[in-house]
């Protein structure tokens, strides 16, 4: 029986860290696909921001191209295109692909197909410094020009980097807690199921006045405790019940007995032999 109760709760203590172990790795996956929507909510955020941006500026050099013409056009983004005018970065060709205007020096190899835009890297000075993320797209003015429109996307890099860095610790951090969690939860249980088996066994050698310890929070674990501890009253009060049978028949028992006790032995005293064994054999039988 105490080699049985030692692998069931063997059995309950890996049942319980499996739990748990299930549990943490559930709750980091809920957390990483949290972290990974959060990041990708702000990416979009800052792509559609800077998209809209972009596209807003180019209805204005289109309008400033209907209004004006070329000269005009020339103007506006040789003005834009000042150091001072901001993060945005224009190219201005003519029908043959030579610069007119802009602070780009050519069209950047990543936007080299007709009527498409996209992301591409740069360098804002000449002297070889840090290259720049940017996004730019085509705009429509003319079959004789060719306009690029971007924006320096390299401030919104930064942050979104800092962002995902904060994210990716944000996770660490809850991994950690959730393992440590996970851990403490497992240990607790495996410490219940220690005193559960170690009060069961001290009760299977014989004292049945030992009682499961509780912990007085109302868990499931002290709801378990409290009904073996109620089956425990009740095969205690059986028992004592039983003891006090057995020693009311014992003492019923008592006077009969000690009754055909001396019957036998007067048998046996009796100098008269086997007739008088026979005789105390009668009377025992009628009694």
């Amino acid at each position: 029986m105490t080699a049985l109760l030692d692998r069931v709760a063997k059995a309950a203590s890996t049942t319980a860290f499996g739990l748990s172990a299930l549990a943490v790795a559930s709750f980091l996956f809920a957390a990483a696909i949290v972290v990974g929507f959060l990041f990708w909510q702000t990416n979009k955020l800052f792509t559609d921001q800077v998209i809209a941006t972009l596209t807003a500026e180019s209805r204005i050099l289109t309008s400033e191209m209907r209004v004006g013409g070329q000269t005009k056009l020339v103007e506006t983004v040789t003005a834009l295109s000042r150091p001072q005018g901001g993060l945005g970065l224009y190219y201005l060709a003519d029908g043959t692909g030579s610069k007119i205007a802009g602070n780009l020096n050519r069209i950047p190899p990543e936007l080299e197909v007709e009527g498409r835009g996209g992301v591409f890297s740069y360098q804002p000075t000449e002297d070889g410094g840090a290259t720049h993320l940017a996004v730019a797209i085509p705009v429509d003015v003319g079959a004789d020009l060719r306009l690029i429109v971007g924006r320096d996307v390299e401030d919104q890099r930064a942050f979104a980097n800092s962002i995902r860095f904060a994210f990716l610790l944000g996770f660490g951090i809850l991994s950690i807690i959730g393992l440590l969690g996970g851990l403490a939860v497992s240990r607790l249980i495996v410490n219940r199921m220690d005193q559960i088996t170690s009060t069961s066994r001290q009760i299977m050698e014989g004292d049945l006045s030992r009682r499961i310890p509780t912990t007085g929070r109302g868990g499931e674990l002290d709801g378990l405790a409290n009904s073996l501890n109620e089956m425990l009253d009740r095969i205690e009060s059986l028992m004592n019940g039983l003891r006090e049978v057995s020693d009311n028949i014992a003492h019923d028992l008592k006077t009969p007995l000690n009754r055909l006790r001396n019957s036998a032995e007067a048998a046996l005293r009796d100098p008269r032999g086997e007739e008088a064994y026979r005789e105390g054999l009668e009377r025992t039988i009628e009694k």
